[in-house]
């Protein structure tokens, strides 16, 4: 037998491969490993040929002596590379002569290109459908994965089964919900590359308000106990005939001609968690509530169900939410256009429901602002009004002030808008850092992932971060004004970072509360492997 073919059934560490060894890197060692290392003795040389144009041409890329255990190589560009090794023998033959005529023993496909994923999404009755276009040479079609997850709160991704998974293609995500969602997609290449992308889906459209129905009896739903415009299923309202009917903020309600609700019949159905708003004041409220308007009467005792307000019946928009991190709040306002005998008392009115009941506020009142003697209703004043709340929650306020004499305008009824409406949130985001990754054939890129969820979160309120001490100055990663709540962030690691170094998540809602979570311990990120290669031999007496 030749020495050259004996050569490749020595030096290959596996049998001849008929297929092709994927590689995302261009740096990497062909492995060495004889068969028979009683006849390594007679090599005095090995060489490694390689051909990137499937066996037409062939270049030596690497001399060694018998002593080596890998072939180092560095491709210059992707692609399809083919090796084949020649040994050369003590008496200085090369067999075989020429690398054409071996026996190709390694081919190795180069690709270090990430998938390039295009993905669209829209909203199609109640699901969604998802479309997507994925460039890419060397697909693994099988490492395919769709997902979506809700934006508020940030929910778990759920998988989306794909029928038929390929570059292009559609699937559909069914029940959906109305709220907004993320879809993402992910795809491998054969050679180990990650490629994703994301689609944002915005809420759905509200649905138009129903057209009003003919007289005649017709049922027809409406809203109860959740937020403006959100059907409650079950709900019914049935109208004599001939009532007219006027539109409300969750459907329409019949109205007889003196302008009084024709409730003839109502299946409602409760609030999610049972009871109604948390009533306010009590320990630690700040006040108590003297009276509630609207006729609602009166409060049940301990343990006795809330009773559910009836259909939604707020007139008028809402004015936006604002949303803090205290339960102390101070309402400023300006008092205009009163006279002689100036304002005598401001009254302060809560609402838990978005104005759909009213109850009113009994803490400390503003000191009364006199008037003056030859005042005509031009005298304005500024002043503020401070309350303490009793947890958090969504709330509105009404102010009513009264002149010296009790002229003013009347209070709320059950069913108007707030002035001014607020969510207490006093809750720190959740914020999880999990162990840093490194990536297939890169040494200079580390994937950071977390978890951060929270019902008030912005567009970007990430802030990834890494110390080379625990009391040390902070350096952002990515942004300092924030990244997205993507869950996942690529990290091109500068060239002056150390060695080990901690990392901190801190993430921040709109109400300004941060959640933080940081590792205990510095964390390894330099990721290189130092290589030896002999040069040279010198010897010495």
């Amino acid at each position: 037998m030749a020495l050259g073919t004996l050569a490749l059934a020595w030096l290959l560490a596996a049998p001849l491969p008929a297929d092709v060894t994927p590689m995302n890197t261009r740096d990497f060692k062909i492995p060495i490993e004889p068969k028979d290392p009683a006849r390594w003795a007679e090599i005095k040389e090995l060489l490694l040929y390689s051909s990137h144009d499937q066996g037409k041409t062939w270049g030596l890329e690497f001399r060694g002596d018998p002593s080596l255990r890998a072939f180092p190589f560095m491709a210059k560009e992707d692609g399809l590379y083919w090796f084949t090794i020649c040994v050369v023998d003590r008496q200085g033959k090369q067999d075989p002569p020429d690398a054409a005529q071996g026996q190709v023993g390694v081919k190795v496909l180069v690709d270090t290109v990430r998938p390039v994923i295009r993905v669209s999404a829209e909203r199609q009755g109640d699901g969604v459908a998802v479309s997507w276009d994925i460039t890419e040479d060397n697909p693994s079609p099988s490492t395919l994965k769709l997902e979506y997850r809700t934006a508020e709160p940030v929910g778990q991704w759920v998988p989306v089964p794909v029928a038929e998974p390929g570059l292009k293609g559609q699937a559909v995500i069914p029940r959906a919900g109305q709220g907004p969602l993320t879809v993402r997609l992910q795809v491998q290449d054969v050679a180990g590359n990650h490629g994703v992308q994301q689609a944002d889906v915005p809420a759905a459209a509200p649905a138009p308000p129903p057209p009003p129905p003919p007289p005649g009896g017709t049922t027809i739903s409406f809203s109860s106990g959740g937020p403006a415009g959100t059907p409650v299923a079950g709900g019914s309202v049935a109208a004599d005939r001939g009532d007219s009917w006027a539109p409300t903020g969750g459907g329409v309600v019949p109205v007889t001609s003196t302008g009084q609700p024709a409730v003839r019949s109502v299946d409602a159905v409760p609030a999610p968690g049972g009871g109604g708003p948390a009533p306010l004041g009590g320990p630690g409220g700040g006040g108590t509530f003297l009276a509630t308007t609207g006729g609602a009467g009166p409060r049940p005792g301990p343990g006795e169900p809330q009773p559910q307000p009836p259909a939604r019946l707020v007139r008028g928009s809402l004015p936006p939410l604002q949303v803090i991190n205290s339960n102390r709040i101070t309402l400023d306002y300006e008092v205009a256009k009163f006279g002689a005998s100036g304002v005598g008392a401001v009254e302060l009115y809560v609402t838990r429901n978005d104005g759909q009941t009213w109850e009113r506020w009994a803490g400390e009142q503003p000191p009364p602002v006199p008037g003056a003697p030859d005042a005509r209703g031009g005298a304005s004043v500024r002043r503020s009004l401070t309350a303490e709340l009793p947890g958090e929650g969504t709330y509105g306020f009404f102010l009513v002030v009264r002149s010296g004499v009790g002229r003013g305008k009347p209070p709320p009824k059950n069913g108007d808008p707030p002035q001014v409406r607020v969510e207490v949130d006093l809750t720190p985001p959740e914020a999880r850092l999990y162990p840093l990754e490194p990536v297939q054939g890169r040494r200079d890129a580390l994937l950071i992932r977390w978890t951060a969820t929270d019902r008030n979160l912005g567009p970007t309120p990430i802030l990834l971060e890494w110390s080379d001490r625990k009391d040390g100055q902070w350096q952002a990663i990515g942004s300092a004004e924030g990244l997205p709540n993507r869950g996942e962030y690529l990290w091109q690691v500068p060239p002056h970072v150390p060695a080990q170094v901690y990392f901190r998540l801190s993430v921040r809602d709109t109400a300004g509360n941060v959640g933080v979570a940081e590792t205990s311990e510095k964390v390894t990120i330099d990721l290189n492997e130092p290589e030896v290669r002999v040069i040279g031999l010198t010897g010495s007496r």
